[in-house]
């Protein structure tokens, strides 16, 4: 069963979205994800919190500074569940 809450915190947030379907096509870093979103640095920081927290993305574990995301299992199923009730992708 899918949250409702979790479903209309994403929809109040359109780059919430979009992070979530960029990082189901592959794991990026925050820079490429701000440059492709065209999104400040700072306000996709809180982004990737946000959903970090709601453990809709997960960090990768690497050797450098730099943190890679990728969309968790149930990022996909939430993002499934809100492509399927607003008719996109």
């Amino acid at each position: 069963m899918v949250d409702l809450a979790l479903m209309n915190w994403l929809h109040d947030g359109d780059y919430r979205i979009k992070v979530l379907r960029l990082l189901k096509s592959s794991p990026d870093i925050p820079t490429n994800i701000s440059k492709k979103l065209e999104v400040h640095k700072s306000s996709l920081s809180r982004i990737l919190n946000d959903l970090y927290d709601k453990k809709l993305i997960e960090k990768v574990t690497s050797d450098s500074r730099t943190i890679t995301y990728k969309i968790s299992n149930l990022g996909e199923e939430i993002l499934k569940e809100f492509d399927k009730k607003n008719g996109s992708k």
